[in-house]
């Protein structure tokens, strides 16, 4: 397993930008994604800080990348994850 992850909020998130991402590279811009990234759709803002719980858990160096979805976001800063 990689040891950097981003997690999306959703699937369609993870195509759009692993889509522009592959486009940058075939172009050769610079400020693409690293290889050793693993993109990780998790859905939904709801589910964000359950699956950073788990990847943290795991060593993994975990960020997260929300829209602009205001009522997701909301859900997703209202959860919490109790860590022991």
């Amino acid at each position: 397993m990689r040891q950097q992850t981003c997690t999306w909020e959703g699937v369609t998130d993870f195509w759009i930008l692993s889509a522009v991402n592959g486009w940058l590279k075939q172009n050769g811009a610079k400020g693409t994604l690293p290889a050793d990234l693993a993109l990780t759709p998790v859905g939904g803002a709801g589910k964000m800080t359950y699956m950073a719980a788990l990847l943290t858990e795991q060593r993994l160096n975990v960020f997260a990348l929300l829209d602009g979805d205001r009522p997701a976001a909301m859900r997703s800063r209202n959860s919490s994850v109790e860590s022991s």
